[in-house]
């Protein structure tokens, strides 16, 4: 089981051990010798726990002891970080195999609202009757909020217990206010006690805080370090600790026993940050320092809000500042704020020590500043050409982690320029890397907004990757590496056609290379199937991208079911392609049910390293599940929720990198104006259209091949808010620029202009009929029926089959009725339904 401090381990493996049967024994591992003995002993199917695995040593002794044993046995581990479980040297191979699946149970925030209200009421129930008191009476009214954990929840129960008269606020009052008040109440227990070991002195809430703080940190000096106590005589201060001794405040090891673990860490952080000088005593070598910075490790994961003490007593280590952020990174849990002021301690020229420190992924910030760092010193020391070009490719990944694309492109510029060099030098050695670093810097390119530049990258490292695979097979998956890159690029250019055939391509190189390494290449086939899918709708082949996008599901089931924290993320995003295909294919509640898989799967996925990725896969989700839901005629609700979320993630994406993202944002302010505009708010809907239209047409002007197709599907939805309005004549200007789009667009992608453009004849037709122009509307109607006529003929079976159907029964109708009656028949209810369709050719797609 692995879990954050607080959230309930220890708490979990005892109700474990509970619901076994009678028969079985159990009990928590405090040692090794003599563990199989007892066990051997008891005769009888044991389960054995072990708490904080991860912050042992003997834990492959144990599982050695335990394998010994005749009698069947069953170990439990509780433990926060498995990755550091599985450092542990000598850990047995069964173990390790164990650990790299999934955790049995990954504990985290408590449940949904009525939840923490029942658990709040029986341990309200539990400590009452603990302490033999009335308890407060019960109510449903709020408790806590979702991050809070098994912890907090109990020290609300308690303070609830104690301090009756505020029972009620004490259901949502601030993490810090709740472990302050805990605190006074026990430091005044402790002051009307008639303990005279306690000197007057003490009996007040900063001293006793000093002791708990000088206890739990273990100075060799003890309490005499205390400014207060120095002048104290020994006798006094032995007392002192002798009554801290009885009231259990430390153990051996000195962790506070009698007091929560989450108002230690309080105390503490306050204490220091009052009285730093309590620490100077644990500077004196690398070993009290290393204690000191994982006590600050816990007690800042409880207390965020303390992160600047935490700081300030890393810089007043000096010597040992190395090696106090060695442990915080070890032993804190990663935040932005901590990953931040970690990062600030890197600045080039660093220390030597501090760049050859182990940082984990989950501190990108400091990663980066270390391998900044380890640059500048390769350039200072001359180092080859070759180490310097490797960190510049891996900085530049950093940095596009980090929402910093123009670094990013910066850095991998310069180390594919050096590769070049590389590559005229020893050809055989480095052309492969030459070609892989072009792929890389194409990406980089394709994240910072420029995709003409990311085509010439992709473009040339194909060719080189094309020559090496004609000469060695090996070479092949750099080959549909390369293609992958590249069908995006042209996709993002405004070019899908290309974008189509490089997918193809690359599908057909990687189920070669998938023959000859199953194992390595199937994930990739995953993806470049996935790619291919979204190419596939971008030419409005859906109907030839609905296989692929099945097996690609299917595969990423398969593997996410081996690895879920690296493949999770991957299923999310098939699901949502494959829910757009549903859709497309006229599948509305099968679109519906897939979209909602895929916004789970995503809100199940470890975000990963870029979080801004996850961030856009999410918000595409969202976008893809407010249209299915709409299209399956699910209460509106839905999808208006779903579009502002999107919408809110696009808005906090846009402030990292507006390039990359601005395009997406236009799409969700399109779709919001649309929903708005349907609920009877077209004033509303109408300014949120406009505003995605000015995105649109300065996207236009860099990017015109890739952008129209969005503007003319706004222009259109800004004819509707002006319908709705009654401004005729503004509605009829904005569809005839969209058709006028289209229309240009025909030769470029007719599979996916043609049906568009239809569209807007359908919906120019509705318009005419409120404007009492008969003739006008029996025109666009009868040029709609001509555009779809092709694409029935050429499959009877899409959905483009039953629009030329509703459009000739339309039009039928309109012929047989005199134009007096003004014959409306709902064409523009129906335009506004298909308008949601159009919509999608914004797709949700993976990113």
């Amino acid at each position: 089981m692995t879990g954050a401090d607080g959230v309930g381990k220890k708490r979990l493996a005892v109700e474990v051990a509970k619901t076994l049967p009678t028969h079985w024994y159990c009990g928590q591992a405090i040692g090794t010798p003599g563990i199989a003995e007892a066990i051997e002993d008891c005769g009888e199917p044991c389960l054995v726990i072990a708490t904080d695995a991860d912050q042992r040593q003997d834990i492959p002794d144990l599982i050695s002891s335990l394998a010994t044993v005749r009698t069947p046995v069953r170990l439990l581990l509780c433990l926060r970080d498995t990755n550091r479980l599985q450092q542990t040297a000598g850990l047995p191979d069964t173990a390790l195999s164990a650990l790299t699946r999934a955790p049995i149970v990954k504990l985290g925030p408590i449940g949904e609202a009525q939840d923490r209200i029942r658990w709040f009421h029986e341990s309200v129930r539990a400590y009452a009757a603990a302490w033999k008191v009335p308890p407060p009476s019960e109510s449903v009214y709020p408790v806590g909020d979702d991050g809070d954990e098994i912890v907090v929840l109990l020290c609300r129960a308690m303070l609830s217990v104690l301090d009756q008269t505020r029972a009620r606020a004490v259901r949502s009052m601030p993490i810090s206010d709740l472990v302050d008040a805990l605190w006074s109440i026990q430091v005044a227990r402790w002051v009307e006690a008639p303990d005279q070991r306690l000197p007057e002195s003490a009996r007040n809430e900063a001293a006793l805080s000093e002791i708990v703080t000088t206890l739990v940190l273990g100075h060799t000096t003890t309490l005499g370090g205390i400014p207060r106590f120095r002048s104290t005589s020994s006798d006094v201060l032995a007392r002192i600790v002798d009554w801290s001794a009885e009231h259990r405040l430390v153990d051996g090891n000195g962790p506070v026993n009698v007091l929560p673990r989450l108002m230690v860490g309080r105390i503490i952080l306050q204490t220091l940050h009052r009285e730093p000088e309590l620490a100077r005593p644990m500077y004196q070598d690398v070993n009290a320092a290393t204690s000191l910075a994982a006590t600050l490790a816990w007690a800042v994961n409880s207390h965020p809000e303390h992160l600047s003490t935490v700081i300030t007593l890393v810089k007043a280590s000096r010597r040992f500042t190395t090696t106090m952020i060695a442990t915080l990174l070890k032993e804190a849990t990663p935040t932005p704020e901590l990953d931040s002021a970690l990062a600030k301690f890197i600045e080039p020229p660093a220390d030597g020590e501090l760049l050859n420190i182990l940082v984990s992924a989950e501190f990108p910030q400091t990663r980066c500043a270390q391998l900044t760092a380890v640059v500048h010193e390769i350039r200072r020391t001359s180092g080859s050409m070759k180490t310097l070009a490797a960190a510049l490719m891996a900085l530049a990944q950093l940095h596009a982690n980090l929402s910093r694309p123009r670094v990013a492109v910066t850095c991998a510029t310069e180390a594919v320029r050096l590769y070049r060099k590389l590559a005229k030098q020893e050809r055989e050695a480095f052309e492969h890397v030459l070609a892989d670093g072009l792929r890389q810097l194409g990406s980089h390119l394709l994240g910072f907004g420029d995709p003409k530049k990311a085509i010439r990258a992709a473009g040339e490292a194909t060719k080189i990757f094309r020559r090496l695979a004609s000469d060695h097979d090996h070479h092949i998956s750099g080959l549909a590496n390369a293609l992958h890159l590249l069908a995006r690029c042209r996709a993002d250019y405004g070019d899908p056609h290309g974008a189509l055939r490089d997918a193809n391509e690359c599908v057909a190189h990687r189920r070669t290379a998938v023959a000859s390494n199953p194992n390595g290449e199937r994930p990739n086939l995953a993806s470049d199937l996935d790619s291919l899918v979204v190419r596939l709708y971008d030419v409005g082949l859906h109907r030839e991208g609905e296989a692929p996008a099945k097996e690609v599901v299917t595969m990423y089931r398969e593997l996410a079911t081996e690895d879920p924290v690296l493949y999770q993320r991957q299923l999310a995003g098939a699901l949502t392609n494959l829910a757009i295909c549903m859709g497309e294919l006229g599948n509305p509640t099968d679109a519906f049910t897939t979209a909602r898989a895929a916004i789970q799967a995503w809100q199940d996925a470890v975000p990963g390293e870029d979080f801004d990725l996850y961030q856009s896969n999410l918000a595409n989700s969202y976008f893809t599940f407010s249209l299915a839901s709409q299209r399956a005629g699910r209460p509106f609700h839905e999808a208006l929720i779903s579009a502002k979320k999107s919408l809110a993630l696009r808005q906090r994406l846009m402030k990292r990198n507006p390039r990359r993202h601005k395009a997406d944002l236009a799409k969700d302010l399109v779709l919001l104006g649309v929903l708005h505009a349907e609920m009877g708010h077209p004033r509303l809907g109408q300014q949120l259209t406009l505003t995605a239209i000015a995105h649109y047409r300065r996207l236009v002007k860099a990017f015109p091949l890739r952008h129209r197709p969005a503007l003319a599907n706004a222009l259109h939805s800004l004819s509707m808010c002006y319908v709705t309005n009654n401004e005729k004549a503004a509605a009829a200007t904005a569809l005839a620029e969209a058709a006028a789009i289209d229309r240009g667009m025909l030769g470029h992608n007719p599979g996916w202009h043609a049906p568009q453009l239809a569209c807007r004849f359908h919906s120019i037709a509705a318009l005419q009929m409120r404007r009492w122009d008969h003739s006008a509307a029996i025109a666009a109607l009868d040029s709609s029926r001509s555009i779809l006529l092709p694409h029935v003929d050429k499959d009877p079976e899409t959905h483009l089959a039953s629009e030329y159907c509703r459009t000739t029964t339309e039009l039928r109708q309109i012929r047989s009725i005199s134009p007096a009656h003004n014959m409306d028949i709902d064409l523009r209810i129906v335009q506004l339904a298909r308008q949601t369709r159009m919509n999608q050719h914004n797709k949700g797609s993976i990113t």
